[in-house]
């Protein structure tokens, strides 16, 4: 786990105070408990995180711990995760002073993407369009798809679980830190490929790249049916067409002001695209990061109910 989002999860719980007892739980499939799954138990402070205690589960699913003591500081997390069919699965976070007989680890049967691909919906995505000194564009994008099935979508004979697709001219290509790991996204060519197991629920993946100076549009092409498509462009920003997105408010985030266009229900086959005339003002580097994070925590709906806005 990386340190931002070490420090973001443990913001978001706050801290807890209170000694180690026994924490006591079990892995359950369809409601049943799952014999000889090894679960481990990992601990997590402001100064470290890691595994400290490993296990498998009993005949009835069940497993006990005796977590090491929180932190000095009272700022300590205890989760535990169980392997199965090959898929890492994750229990919820757990402060020190909360109950324990009763921790839940849910694991699922696994699938063949390409054999039920139809469960997967791209429930939103946002690009934010961050100004570059040289007259070019950073890109961000945030992608949220479900998988709205019972069984965990697996990478099978080298095809991806997922994909989606870049705009043309996309170049300086990384991967930034969602839920999806960095080393399962993957470019080939306009294409993204996710290999990572996708259990059923909700996975943000994280992208960037950037458009030279040379290019001026910006044209998307959706592959797959997207309920929610945002727009994000950092002001004050070159003239803009925009076609296929309404433009809805402006927003201060970040200490920036911020123009959103949105639409909703996009089918496959539908295009975006963005045109523009000159070059706008750079933007500070922290910036984009920070609102990167917020669409990645609060989901792109909420983080706009939570900015300032200006009509």
């Amino acid at each position: 786990m990386k340190a931002a989002g070490l420090a973001l999860l443990l913001l978001a719980l706050g801290t807890a105070e209170g000694a180690g007892q026994e924490l006591s739980g079990r892995v359950e499939n369809a409601g049943h408990g799952v014999a000889g799954v090894p679960v481990t138990l990992h601990r997590v402070t402001p100064d470290s995180s890691g595994v400290v205690a490993e296990s498998r589960t009993g005949a009835d699913g069940r497993f006990e711990f005796s977590p090491p003591p929180p932190a000095a500081s009272g700022f300590t997390v205890y989760f535990a995760t169980a392997e199965w069919q090959g898929v890492r699965y994750f229990g919820p976070p757990l402060h020190p002073t909360d109950g324990r007989g009763d921790y839940r680890v849910e694991v699922f049967d696994t699938v063949a993407a390409n054999a039920e691909g139809s469960s997967l919906r791209v429930v939103r995505r946002d690009l934010i369009m961050l100004p570059e000194a040289d007259g070019g564009w950073e890109i961000n994008e945030v992608l949220r798809v479900e998988n709205g099935s019972k069984r965990t979508l697996v990478s099978t004979g080298g095809m991806p679980t997922w994909e989606f697709r870049l705009p043309a001219g996309a170049g300086a290509f990384e991967v930034g830190d969602g839920g999806i790991p960095a080393n399962r996204i993957q470019r080939m060519g306009a294409r993204v490929l996710v290999s990572a197991p996708l259990p059923p629920g909700s996975h943000d993946a994280v992208v960037r790249y950037r458009l030279p100076r040379t290019r001026s549009a910006l044209t998307l092409e959706i592959k797959q049916p997207t309920r929610e498509l945002g727009l994000l462009v950092r002001e004050p920003s070159p003239r803009l067409r925009v076609v296929g997105l309404t433009r809805v408010a402006d927003e201060r985030l970040a200490g920036e002001r911020f123009t959103r266009y949105t639409a909703s229900q996009l089918e496959a086959g539908a295009r975006v695209r963005v045109e523009w005339d000159g070059s706008a003002a750079p933007l500070a580097p922290l910036t984009g990061a920070v609102v990167v994070a917020g669409l990645v925590l609060l989901g792109g709906a909420g983080l706009a109910v939570r900015s300032e806005r200006h009509r």
